[in-house]
Formats: structure tokens, C-alpha cells, sequence
């Protein structure tokens, strides 16, 4: 899938320009690293089976170490097959 993102990252969202991918933060690494057509930050964490709670909350310390870091605006995308009953709650939340 990262793969696949990389190559054409406008098959998650229209306008997506990457910046890096695999780039090292506090928490980890981030899978892809981008600015949409609007300016903003964008981090997409990367799931090849049903993203749950963990991987949300994995996307959440992301965005806020980027945001700590660039004291920009940052919005995250959770890319995955799947996304496990109860989670699309807590990632709109998140964002």
C-alpha cells in the first residue's frame, strides 16, 4: 500500500503532494509525509489489516509531535483496509 501511495499519493485525497516518507519522529516513523492543496501538514499511518484504537492513537502522537515541531497546522490520515468497529468515532476526535 505504501508502495502503491508513493506513486500516485492522490489515490487518498485530491491535491496530496508528498514531502518524505518513513521520516523519524519522537514517537517512531512516519509511513508518508505531505501537504494537501491546502497548505496543511498531512501524516497518513499506514495499517495492511483492520486499523484499531492503537493505530489511532499511534496517528494521534504523530500529528502532535509534527505540530510540536513546525508549529503548523497538521491533519492525520489513517490508511487501511479496514477500520475496527468504534475506532471512526475516536478518529474524527483525533484530528
Amino acid at each position: 500500500m505504501q508502495k502503491a501511495i508513493l506513486i500516485e499519493p492522490e489515490i487518498l485525497e485530491q491535491g496530496l503532494r508528498l514531502i518524505t516518507y518513513e521520516k523519524k519522529v519522537e514517537p517512531g516513523f512516519v509511513d508518508v509525509y505531505g501537504i494537501d492543496k491546502n497548505g496543511k501538514l498531512v501524516v497518513v499511518e499506514i495499517k495492511r489489516k483492520t486499523a484499531g484504537r492503537d493505530a489511532v492513537l499511534q496517528l494521534a502522537k504523530y500529528v502532535d509531535s509534527i505540530k510540536a515541531s513546525t508549529n503548523r497546522e497538521v491533519r492525520g490520515i489513517l490508511a487501511a483496509p479496514a477500520i475496527a468497529k468504534g475506532v471512526q468515532r475516536l478518529l474524527a476526535t483525533s484530528n
